[in-house]
Formats: C-alpha cells, sequence, structure tokens
C-alpha cells in the first residue's frame, strides 16, 4: 500500500552529482560547486535508496517512473546500472520507466547500457540545435538518436531557447530543428524558453530584458511553424497545465546526495534547507506545507503566482520582480495550450477543412 504523504508521486528521481563533461555558457554549476559545494551519490548509498522505495510501498514498485539527473547522468552509468539492478531485484518484474536527462555526448560508446534497459527507457537529450556550438559542445546527434532509435528507445530533445536573441525565430532556427528531426522518426521537441541566469554572485531575469507581449507573439509562430513542418512539440515540459505546485502533492520526488528529498532541482541544487520536504536516508517524510515563507510579499498576491517558477528564486537572490514575470507565465500558459490544441489534428489543412 502506498504511503499516504505521497499519494500524488508518480517519479521518483535520484540526483547522482553535479559532475558534467560540458561547460554550458548558462550553466551555474562551476558557481554551485565553488560558493555552496558539489555533492555525488555513490554505491554507499544504494541500500538507502531501497529502503526509502520499501517505505513508499512495501508490497509493489511505488512509482511509475525513476529518472536519474545531474550534472551528466552518464558520467555516473555504472552507478545507474547498479540501482536498475537493485530495484529489479527487490520489486520483480515490475514494469516501469526510466527517464534519463542527459546532454547525449556519451550515448555512443555505452551501448550496453542501451541494449540492457531499452524495453524500459526514455532518453532526453539537452540539445540547443542552431545555438550547439555555441552554448555547449558539438557531438554525432544523428548517430546518438540512431543508437536509440535502433533499440525502440524513445527519444525527446530538450531545447533552451535563449529568448532574448531575435536569431531564435528565425528561419534558420527553424531548419536547425527540421535538419534533425527529418531524419529520424518519432522525435518530440521540448521548447524551454531561457527565462533566467545564475551564476556568481548574479540572478538575472531574462524576461526583464525584453519585449514580453512580442517575444509571446514571435514564440507562438514559432511553435506553428514547427507544427506545420511536422514536429512534434512540446512546451516547457507540460501538458496543458503548469504544474508548480511543488509542496502539495507534486508528481516528482528527488532524491539528493545530502540526503533530503526535495521537489525540484533548483532547491536541491541551491540546498535551500526551507524547501526540503523529508530526508530519504532516516526515511522522514514531509509532504505537505506553506509556502509563504519561501516567498517575498509581491509575490504572494501574484495572478500568475500558482504558475510561476521564479518566485522562489527571487527571494533566494533577494531580488524583487518587475512585473515580466507576471505578463510571461499568463503567456506562457496560452504557448503550452496553443501547442496541445494544434496537436488534435494532423495537418494545417485538417484544421482548414480539406
Amino acid at each position: 500500500m502506498k504511503n499516504e504523504f505521497l499519494a500524488g508521486c508518480q517519479d521518483i528521481s535520484i540526483y547522482l552529482g553535479d559532475i558534467c563533461n560540458f561547460d554550458c555558457t548558462y550553466c551555474d554549476r562551476d558557481y554551485i560547486k565553488d560558493t555552496i559545494g558539489g555533492q555525488k551519490m555513490s554505491s554507499e548509498d544504494v541500500p538507502y535508496i531501497l529502503d526509502f522505495m520499501l517505505a513508499m510501498s512495501d508490497d509493489e514498485m511505488p512509482v511509475d517512473m525513476i529518472s536519474f539527473h545531474g550534472g551528466e547522468p552518464f558520467v555516473y552509468i555504472k552507478l545507474m546500472d547498479e540501482i536498475l539492478d537493485r530495484i529489479v531485484k527487490e520489486f520483480g518484474d515490475t514494469e516501469f520507466m526510466i527517464f534519463i536527462q542527459t546532454n547525449g555526448s556519451l550515448i555512443l560508446g555505452n551501448e550496453w547500457f542501451l541494449d540492457k534497459w531499452k524495453d524500459q527507457l526514455m532518453i532526453s537529450i539537452s540539445y540547443d540545435f542552431l545555438y550547439q556550438d555555441i552554448n555547449r559542445s558539438l557531438f554525432d546527434i544523428h548517430g546518438t538518436i540512431e543508437a536509440l532509435s535502433e533499440r525502440d528507445i524513445a527519444v525527446q530533445l530538450q531545447y533552451v531557447m535563449p529568448i532574448n536573441d531575435r536569431k531564435v525565430f528565425s528561419l534558420k532556427a527553424i531548419k536547425s530543428i527540421t535538419d534533425i528531426c527529418h531524419g529520424h522518426n518519432d522525435i518530440s521537441v521540448n521548447l524551454i524558453p531561457l527565462r533566467h541566469i545564475r551564476g556568481k554572485d548574479k540572478f538575472r531575469v531574462i524576461l526583464d530584458d525584453i519585449d514580453v507581449k512580442q517575444t509571446a507573439a514571435s514564440f507562438l509562430q514559432f511553435i506553428q511553424m514547427l507544427y506545420v513542418m511536422k514536429v512534434n512539440v512540446t512546451v516547457d515540459g507540460h501538458g496543458s497545465e503548469i504544474d508548480k505546485h511543488y509542496f502539495d502533492n507534486h508528481k516528482q520526488l528527488v532524491l539528493s546526495p545530502d540526503g533530503f528529498i526535495y521537489p525540484e532541482y533548483d532547491f536541491l541544487e541551491y540546498k535551500m534547507e526551507a524547501t526540503r520536504v523529508g530526508n530519504w536516508r532516516r526515511i522522514e517524510i514531509d509532504r505537505q506545507r506553506d509556502e509563504e515563507h519561501l516567498l517575498l510579499d509581491g509575490c504572494k498576491t501574484c495572478p500568475s503566482r500558482e504558475m510561476c517558477g521564479l518566485k522562489y528564486l527571487y527571494k533566494a537572490f533577494d531580488k524583487e520582480p518587475e512585473g515580466s514575470c507576471v505578463e510571461f507565465y499568463a503567456l506562457l500558459k496560452i504557448a503550452i495550450q496553443h501547442a496541445q490544441k494544434l496537436k488534435q489534428k494532423n495537418t494545417l489543412l485538417h484544421w482548414i477543412g480539406i
């Protein structure tokens, strides 16, 4: 029977550590390591992970999905494999999905892992298309997708979009996406508008630097163009609704190497004590809590509060909102619903009745 405090949880996400083989331009990993302190899992943590899962539900697999996040999860590939082996041994022949968020660069060369877990595996590759060789590092994306597709492993490309750059909505940007997606079947692209940059002694909200309404109009057109070009698009990882209810039976719990349970990765990486919802080593769970003390006064009455993820960072970085976030999140909800609505019919011709 599932623990009553975790009734809404569908996904146990394991943060393996902050080591990564990339040095992305908008990543604040060095700042976190130098200022807050790095962390990583080890084999000694595996029995505690199993104990926690058994405490969640002692008679069946407690969640539908096990996720791995980092850092770069494939840096920790042996540990991922060990954790999965132990889960299968403990819960038997139970169906559950394995989701890995990766930069994709280490997939080729680790085909043994793909072959072993292919029936349950879904891979999300962070890839920046037009900006890949600027923001990240180039690698054989076509060969990587092909290796996954040959094994019928579901592939998603996650695109963090620098919305303060006018080229982000250009035809060249569209082409950079279609050049990859049209060469492979059944790939979805998750569009994530980059809304803030964090780093050493700074926290900058990109939304304050742009015309939000104009950007939103360009974003909607961008989504429509990709739909016409038959690219399967999601926006910000959401379906029809934005789920930011982290402290009210949110669907995901993140196990951190520091021993605590967090409902979101920002909270984990900045080791925000007030956001912890339990301890997975000691199996202490506090799923319901009041978030008022985590917000600035202005955020408490904001009409976009329920959808906003920046609300926690404003207080954490002691920055007063300038108001752009209110408008942005209202328009982001429209973009999410628009992308979902378009997919209800196969092509634009179907929408106009041809």
